[in-house]
This record gives C-alpha cells, structure tokens and sequence, in this order.
C-alpha cells in the first residue's frame, strides 16, 4: 500500500504567525529583536534573530479531527503571535524535560493545539538565543528540530520539539497561567482561514494517522481571491532599460555611478565588482566578483551568514509578496552558504515552476550565496503573484480526489512522501512576461527505487507531480 511518510502537518496542530519582513517586539523578546555579538575586531554585530525564529507556517487546531487551518500571512503583530513567542520563552526558561522519543501523532489529534513550523532545520542554540535564553537544557539533547508545538493542558501547558529526520520528538512540560489567552488568540486567526483541513485517522486508507487528509468543504465552493502574474520590473509589459535601472537601483551603494548596457535582451548594470542582469525569462541576478567562496577569506558561520541574506531580502523594495526560509545548504570546501526563500499568497505557498528549473539553473522563486558573511549572489524569478477582483466560490478538489488521480498513476513502487496545496504557474506564461491565472494544485512527492547501473545495488529517487484541486 502507498502511504504518506513525510511528517507534514501532522496534528491539529496549531498556530503561527507568520511575520514575514519587519522587525517585531514582544513577550517574547526582552529589548531589540536584533542579539548584539561581538566579531573578532572587537566590533558589535546585529544578528537578526527574530528573522530566523518566524515560522514558514502557522498550524492551529480547535480540538477536532476537521477543524484546523495553516497560516503562511499577515500574522506579524497580531495577538496571536505575541502570546505564542511569550508561551515560548516561558518554556525555554522554566520548562521541565518529560520524555523523548518517536513522534506520536496520534497525540495532536482531536487536542486543541498551536505550532510553529520550519521548512528548514531550526537550530537549537540559534532559536534559544533568539528568545534570550540558554540553550543547555535543550541543544544536548537536539541540535536542531523542525517545529514546535504547545497543546495546553490543566496546568499549563505540553511543548514539543520535533525532528523530522530523527522521527523524534522531546516534550517538555510548563506551568503558565497565559495558555487560554493563547488558544483564544490562534483560534481567532483560525476562523479568518478561508480553507479548513482535517487528519487522516488509522482507519482513513492510503494515509498514515496525522496527515494531512482533505478540504473541509471540497467541491462545495470556497470563497478565495483569484490570482494573476505580474512583473515589478516591466512597464506596460516591456523590459525598457531606464525602468529596469530604477528597480534596481538598491542593489548600489552608489546608483549614480551604475554602467548600463543592453545586449542580445540582456540588460547589464555595473558599479565596480558588482554585477546586475536582467534577462528575458524575468530572471534578475546580482553578483559581488571578489575572492570569496575561493579560500581568499574565512567562511562566516551560520548565523552571520542568514542575518546578511535577510538584512539583503529586507532592502529589495521590489517584491510584493511575502517570502518564507524554505531551506540552507551549507559547501564546506568553498565556504558558502545558499539559502532558499519563496512566496506565501493568501495562507498558501506558491510552488516554483517544475520546468522553470532547467532554463534559470535555480529550483525556488529566490536565492542567495553568502561567502565570509557578505551576499555574493542573489537571484530571483521577478514575478510576483497579485490577487484580483472581488473573492470568487472556487470548488476545490480534496486531497483524497487528487490522490485517486495520482494513484492511477503511480507504480507499485513507488511512496507518496508528502502531499501540499500550492498555488501554481506555468513557467512559459512566466519566460513570455504574460499575466496568466493562477491555479490552485495538490502536489505530490513520491519516492521511488532504481538499479544502481555500477553497483547493482538500490538507489532512492524522488520525484515531484501535481494535479489541479480546483
């Protein structure tokens, strides 16, 4: 039987707000959102913490199989998120280790419940920092985790740390007398969700007990914004060479003294080492040539690495959607880390073009290169995903309908590792500058086995498909 193995959204699990550029204050930070470390000059540096800790999703469940909701948007600020980060730091500072061991989703299922959720490995000392304590009661134990969740109980309440590629969890129990202000909180934001989901339970087939299982309501019409494609540095839909300049122009310390240049649909901008273009396909790539990433300079660790690509992200006055850390990459023989960012539209992510992939050499709508804490490279698929018109009913498909479609389409091999509602679009509409409709699908990652053509032996390939929900 194909089942779903990937950890996704297990439980009702609930909560998060999603702050996405900004800085914030609140119970969960004493003083500025900026750690203040200091460099081996003696100098102090702002690391952006409360950058790193915001979750790429907020999970939020009332206590019932059907009734929970994901929030990618506009949480920063809101109430929700300021009583969550205090629950946090409560835990962080006086929570007492309970046990550990395999993730029991089965736990979340029908419990009121809130988390935040990375799709990157969080680190554990990093995510201690950010809340102003110490990491020695946690980091032993876990190095990093995926998410963290809170299900309230007589006392206070239980937190989980979870690691997805462990299969682990670790709880940790906390008296608070803040939690009912907390469940209020998530679920008012969870009553503002246009989609509600439930759980796959052990009866539900094909689906392993806390996955994500279906849309609330599907085929019955939901009320959702229809999106289109726009392109922040075309004007009326051409690519003229004074616009493009101006876009771009945060990309200079010095604007003014930017050499243009246009050729074969390339547009060039130069100031010293540094390096724009902008081709036809709506990619835009800036780039610093200097010795970095070659053995010329120390590599930065982490987290002055992730501060210089967020600190970068902030300044790109261009982007109209919100952007989520979905991963980092760390090439120990050159030093440089890559990081991951992608959109987040109207509570759900958009998925980056499949055939995109090949023909701008990336694989998520931005990425960075950071080498000796300085960006060496930043690029991005410039389109952005805008809502249009009043709200419409769109009947959506559940995940149970799109998967008997998949399944007629899957060897008996293979394993359906996840299964995600994503906006998408198609990457030629997007290389053209067109404003084509967006649609809302359920993709699928399956993971399959193949002969090893020297070894004999078997190798694990995955593989991505989507179907329209709508």
């Amino acid at each position: 039987m194909k089942t779903f193995k990937n950890i996704l959204i297990v439980a009702l699990i609930a909560l998060c707000v999603y702050q996405l550029a900004g800085f914030w204050y609140g119970d969960g930070f004493s003083g500025s959102v900026f750690a203040l470390n200091l460099n081996l000059s003696g100098k102090k540096t702002a690391y952006d913490y409360a950058s790193l800790v915001k979750p790429g999703r907020i999970i939020i469940g009332d206590g019932s199989k059907d009734g929970f909701a994901i929030i990618y948007n506009n949480i920063d600020g809101s109430s929700v998120k300021e009583k969550f980060d205090g629950a946090i730091k409560s835990a962080l500072g006086n929570g007492v280790f309970v046990s550990s061991g395999a993730i029991d989703y089965g736990a979340f299922i029908g419990r009121a419940s809130v988390m935040y959720e990375y799709m990157f490995p969080m680190p554990t000392d990093d995510f201690c920092k950010a809340f102003s304590k110490s990491s020695a009661p946690y980091a032993p134990r876990f190095g990093y985790f995926n998410a963290v969740a809170v299900i309230p109980d007589a006392d206070g309440f239980s937190i989980y740390f979870l690691n997805y590629d462990t299969g682990n969890e670790y709880e940790y129990s906390v008296a608070y007398d803040k939690t009912s202000d907390l469940m209020s909180a998530a679920l008012a934001v969870r009553d503002l969700s246009a989609i509600k989901y439930e759980m796959a339970e052990a009866e539900d087939s094909n689906l392993e007990p806390g996955m994500l299982s279906a849309v609330i309501g599907a085929g019955t019409g939901i009320s959702y914004y229809p999106e289109t494609i726009s392109y922040p540095y075309l004007l009326n839909g051409e690519s003229l060479l004074s616009n493009i300049a101006g876009k771009a122009s945060f990309f200079f310390k010095n604007p003014a003294s930017v050499t243009p240049d246009s050729s074969n649909g390339v547009y060039t901008f130069r100031e010293n080492k540094t390096y724009v273009t902008y081709q036809q396909n709506n990619v835009i790539t800036y780039a610093v040539y200097s010795d970095y990433g070659t053995g010329g300079k120390s590599a930065a660790s982490f987290m002055p690495a992730y501060s210089a690509a967020a600190a970068f992200l902030k300044r790109d006055t261009t982007l109209a959607n919100e952007y989520y850390m979905s991963g980092y990459e760390y090439d120990d023989i050159n030093g440089v880390w890559d990081f991951y960012f992608d959109p987040a539209v109207n509570n759900l992510p958009a998925a980056f073009p499949e055939s995109a992939a090949q023909d701008t050499k990336m694989s998520h709508f931005i990425e960075f290169k950071v080498a000796g804490g300085t960006v060496t490279e930043y690029k991005r698929l410039a389109c952005d995903f805008l809502s249009g018109g009043a709200a419409e009913l769109k009947a959506l498909k559940s995940l149970y309908a799109a998967f008997n479609i998949a399944n007629g389409g899957i060897s008996g091999d293979e394993t359906i590792l996840s299964a995600d509602l994503r906006y998408s679009a198609d990457y030629n509409d997007i290389s053209a500058s067109k404003e084509s409709a967006v649609t809302l699908s359920w993709f699928f990652v399956t993971e399959y086995g193949v002969t090893d053509s020297e070894t004999g032996g078997a190798v694990m390939k995955t593989a991505q498909t989507s179907y329209p929900a709508e």
